[in-house]
């Protein structure tokens, strides 16, 4: 392999593995006075820049405006563009700075390290980017750079690429795609001081000496003091004497005083800025137009003062308003109150009442902001009720907004009595009925669940009133039922009564679909809610025919498996039945049959356990394994099951191995086991109950993706 010295890879290695160049240490550092300053200049969308000679440095940088600032390094082929967003920036702004090397020379090179120096006082927040690293080219492989990204003392930031043996970062030749991009990423400090500032760069080829851009006279970069606006806020009229609220807006929020002023004649004293805003009370001692402003004093030297535009408040006489409460409903012949509310309470004069316009008695005398009276309606049916205020001298008049008072004949109270089952079963229709005393000649009722409607309302027949419901979801509901009232007779509201609802259950059942006698099998089943997202708890209790296997196995998070050998050939109906805790119904699964059968003397004995980890995560798949063993060949195929429930479809025995991907969507444990069928010459086995647990996405548990591990 031939191999280059300055700016190639070296031509030797040294005792660490490493390639050494013959001029490694000769490198240098080219001076201030050797530099040569290559200017760009953009005018009108053209760029001139001026030629750099062979082996000289060249700092150049296009003017900047107010998002961006750009400027360059070059020397030895290398071109290293700094790029500064946004050039001009504030107190608190986030700064990002773009550097770009390349080489224009016909020979790829590598780099040691790059430093970026920011504005003074910029603070590192992170260091991002695209390195192609080694000769290979490998895109941020091992990493961006090598060790952590840190900022020094004098503010400069160097990121590495000498840790990963034979992993430089490489900078293609003939300004090739493979060179580095680095974006660092500063926040300007809330107590930085406006001004100009500095910045630039340096980096060090490998085997040659660092190439230096620090400061970039061309970088124009500064930080300006914050900009604020100021708004005032008042009231379109105001009352003389009363007092009101001016608020002035300070964006963005600072520190300082708003001085609120009065056609430019200070308004008090200055008021604290708080979380951006300011507030003063105030009452105008003379009607007329007031053109308030408000003018905001930074307390920082980083932030600029600012002037609200003026806002004009009308200041009138005292007006009034006024408000008339009734009762929603009344009795013919019997007194009701009628009350008229004036604010301000202080105002004074009298109230006349009306209704429908036609005025109540005579005026009433306010007091303490209020007048009432005693009114009887004659008549049935809907009166709007309205007052009047005139106010003495001083206050305005007003008019209160109309009220309806419903007006009806006394009728017949009545009394609702409401029954319902005291438990269901969620999806199941129950009757819910209602019987109202005395009987009524119309109206409905109008049952409720927990205060919401169920359904229409159901007419009144003989006194009574029937639903049929099916309750969706399971816990204790509140039922009530509403009559709605008719003719002659008052509306009523039943006691409220409770209806526990069970969730609806279905019980899956997991069986082989042979077994043989004397010869282990595993029976299990999986019990799902219909609705909701709770887990069943409770036992499963499995059948043979008529007769009970084993005792009553508990679930373990919905599922359970219990192991069992046939003694008897034939056909076996198993089924299993659910018996739930509280919240939960019962369910049987559907009978599944077993067909049982002698052993085959002439069959080889066959036995499958699990063998993949005990643990999943929900979402990510997981490759269940299993491994059947006993004899050379081993025809057939395995069932993966989650409790009672079949995972996909039996799997075909490769060289007593098989293999199922599967993705788990619930967290808990999940009772795992595997049914070989067998084949000819080999005898079907059922493995042990593997207890997998699955956990959450967020780290609270990880497993093993398989085949798939190494995508």
């Amino acid at each position: 392999m031939t191999t280059r010295g300055r700016g190639g890879w070296p031509t030797s290695k040294d005792g660490f593995g490493r390639h050494r160049d013959p001029h490694e240490g000769k490198g240098f550092r080219m001076s201030r006075s050797r530099m040569r300053l290559l200017v760009s200049t953009v005018a009108a969308g053209a760029m001139t820049m001026a030629a750099a000679g062979v082996g000289q440095i060249a700092l150049g940088g296009a003017v900047a405006n107010a998002d961006t600032a750009t400027a360059t390094v070059s020397e030895s082929g290398f071109t290293a563009t700094k790029t500064v967003t946004p050039a001009v920036a504030y107190p608190g702004d986030t700064v990002t700075t773009t550097i770009e090397v390349v080489n224009d020379s016909g020979i790829t090179k590598y780099l040691n390290y790059l430093t970026d120096y920011p504005p003074a006082g910029y603070v590192l927040e992170s260091v991002t980017g695209t390195v192609y690293r080694g000769t290979g080219g490998h895109l941020n492989d091992p990493s961006v750079f090598d060790g952590a990204a840190t900022q020094a003392g004098d503010g400069s930031v160097q990121v590495r690429w000498t840790d990963a043996t034979l992993r430089l970062a490489k900078v293609q030749a003939n300004n090739g795609s493979e060179h580095p991009t680095l974006t660092f990423t500063y926040t300007v400090p809330d107590d930085a001081a406006p001004g100009p500032r500095s910045a630039g760069l340096d980096f060090q080829p490998w085997a040659s000496g660092t190439i230096t851009g620090n400061p970039m006279p061309d970088l124009a970069v500064s930080v300006a003091a914050t900009p604020t606006t100021t708004a005032v806020s008042v009231p379109a009229t105001a009352q003389v004497g009363v007092p009101t609220t001016l608020t002035a807006t300070v964006s963005p929020a600072k520190d300082g005083t708003i001085q609120f002023k009065d056609g430019g004649a200070d308004i008090g004293a200055p008021v604290p800025v708080s979380d951006g805003t300011a507030s003063l009370d105030h009452a105008f001692g003379t009607p007329g137009a007031h053109e308030i402003t408000a003018q905001f004093v930074p307390s920082a030297g980083n932030v600029e003062g600012s002037v609200s535009p003026p806002q004009t408040v009308d200041v009138e006489d005292i007006a009034t308003s006024l408000s008339v409460t009734v009762p929603a409903e009344a009795l013919t012949d019997e007194e009701v109150t009628l009350t008229a509310n004036v604010e301000p309470q202080n105002a004074a004069g009298s109230v006349q009442f009306q209704d429908n316009g036609t005025d109540i008695g005579v005026p009433v005398n306010v007091a303490d902001g209020a007048a009432s009276m005693q009114h009887t309606f004659t008549t049935d049916g809907v009166h709007s009720i309205t007052a009047v205020f005139t106010g003495d001298t001083g206050f305005s008049g007003s008019t209160a907004p109309e009220q309806t008072v419903t007006v009806s004949i006394p009728v017949v109270p009545t009394s609702t009595n409401l029954t319902v089952p005291q438990t269901a079963v969620t999806d199941e229709s129950v009757t819910l009925s209602a019987t109202v005393e005395p009987t009524p000649t119309g109206g409905t009722v109008q049952f409720k669940d927990e205060g919401e409607n169920i359904g229409s309302p159901v007419p009144v027949e003989s006194g009574v009133a029937t639903l049929s419901h099916a309750f969706t979801s399971a816990g204790a509901r509140t039922i009530t039922a509403e009559f709605s009232g008719a003719t002659g007779f008052e509306a009523s509201v039943a006691a409220p009564a409770t209806v526990t609802v069970d969730a609806a259950t279905v019980t899956l059942l997991g069986v082989p679909g042979s077994a043989t006698t004397g010869v282990e099998t595993a029976l299990s089943a999986t019990v799902q809610a219909l609705s909701g997202s709770a887990v069943p708890a409770g036992s499963v209790q499995f059948f043979d025919g008529g007769e009970a296997v084993g005792a009553p196995t508990v679930l373990i998070n919905g599922s359970a498996s219990v192991p069992h050998t046939f003694t008897t050939v034939g056909t076996h109906q198993i089924t299993a039945v659910f018996t739930p805790d509280a919240g939960f119904a019962g369910s049987t699964s559907t009978q599944r049959p077993v067909t049982v059968s002698d052993p085959d003397p002439s069959d080889v004995p066959s036995s499958v356990v699990i063998t993949s980890p005990p643990a999943a995560t929900a979402g990510v798949p997981l490759t269940l394994k299993a491994q059947v063993i006993g004899a050379p060949v081993l025809p057939g195929t395995v069932q993966f099951f989650d409790g009672g429930v079949e995972i996909g479809d039996p799997v075909e025995v490769v060289d007593g191995v098989v293999e199922l991907m599967h993705t788990f969507d619930s967290v808990g444990p999940h009772q795992i086991h595997v049914v070989y069928s067998g084949g000819p010459g080999v005898e079907g086995s059922t493995s042990q109950v593997q207890v997998l647990e699955v956990t959450d996405s967020d780290g609270a548990g990880t497993s093993s993706l398989g085949s798939f591990g190494g995508l």
